[in-house]
């Protein structure tokens, strides 16, 4: 955990610094929408924590079916929990931050950013509880590993590569990190699929 920590600690360090240097007035914007946007993703922590808990729970009585079913479950109603909620953001964002901001520019790039990541937040959903199933069973590697090329595998490089070579401006950050939550929803499926196989082979 403390691990994770450090990773998404520099990872926010060069975030805030490539959205300083594209348009310090784009910072306020970002700021607004990280504050906005923990309705999003205080709900999937959430049910992460829920479900960490009890798949932990019977992984230890060795329930492993029953931590797929559980899985399975809080993917589903995460997805829909989660989707109300981007789609009320979406359709309310120039209202909620016209609230927040009077400034035309900050509010722009407010609502352009909600308008592009937020629907993306659907892959995290997935994505954080397979990491919390891979906690629950004891097997932290992977959820790290995984947020790692997240980070600084695909966003990161993706962003850099977006403005430095094609000037796309916040529009390559917000790519960058839609992107990196696409990937890493794969990644998990995909790490997840095989743990379990291999836990039926035995």
């Amino acid at each position: 955990q403390g691990l994770a920590e450090i990773l998404v600690a520099f990872y926010l360090v060069a975030i805030n610094r490539i959205v300083v240097s594209i348009d310090p007035t784009a910072m306020t914007a970002f700021g607004l929408c990280a504050r906005v946007d923990q309705l999003l993703l205080l709900s999937i922590s959430a049910i992460s924590s829920a479900i960490l808990t009890a798949a932990a729970q019977n992984a230890a009585r060795g329930h492993l079916v029953r931590v797929r079913e559980l899985q399975r479950a809080a993917i589903r109603g995460g997805l829909a929990l989660v989707l109300a909620q981007a789609a009320l953001l979406v359709a309310f964002a120039p209202w909620i931050y016209g609230l927040l901001s009077d400034a035309e520019a900050v509010i722009g790039y407010a609502v352009s950013q909600t308008r592009i990541v937020n629907p993306a937040y659907l892959f995290a959903v997935p994505t954080l509880i397979y990491h919390a199933v891979f906690l629950a069973v004891g097997h932290p590697w992977p959820a790290i590993t995984i947020q790692f090329l997240k980070m600084f595998v695909v966003t990161l490089p993706l962003v850099l590569l977006l403005n430095r070579y094609f000037d796309f401006g916040m529009y390559g950050l917000w790519s960058g990190i839609v992107a990196g939550e696409v990937a890493a929803a794969i990644m998990g499926r995909a790490w997840n699929a095989a743990y379990h196989a291999r836990l039926q082979r035995g």
